[in-house]
């Protein structure tokens, strides 16, 4: 799998992402920008999130990129032909950007899923025979 670098990400709109979730299947977004720091509280607890994505919708309002049931969904950054060629990250849920109050959904890092549970996410030089 190959995962997608800080320095190929653009925060102009112009980089497109896709996913597939149970709720809304395939759709694609617009990468939005790293969001520093979340905090909310559910139920009594608090949550806190660390730099996370937010992705847009690509026609505003509808159809959403995301809704409630894509949980885990994975979101892949598309390349110039078109295809999902690296993986940018896991959705979450959905936040109001509080710029323009529009819905956004919070995507977090595949890197650092990858670099905190020390996954090694490379291909095999062989196939793996079962």
């Amino acid at each position: 799998m190959q995962i997608a670098n800080e320095d190929e990400l653009r925060y102009d709109g112009n980089t497109l992402v896709t996913k597939t979730g149970r709720t809304t299947f395939t759709r694609k977004g617009k990468l939005h920008r790293v969001v520093e720091f979340l905090t909310f509280p559910k139920c009594g607890v608090s949550c806190e999130f660390k730099n996370f994505y937010s992705i847009r919708n690509l026609d505003p309002p509808k159809p959403p990129f995301f809704d409630f049931g894509d949980s885990g969904s994975g979101v892949y950054l598309i390349d110039e032909d078109g295809s999902c060629n690296k993986a940018l990250g896991i959705g979450f849920g959905l936040m109001t950007d509080t710029d323009d109050k529009t819905v956004v959904t919070c995507v977090c890092s595949i890197r650092a899923i990858v670099n905190a549970f020390n996954i090694d996410a490379t291909l095999p030089s062989e196939p793996m025979v079962f």
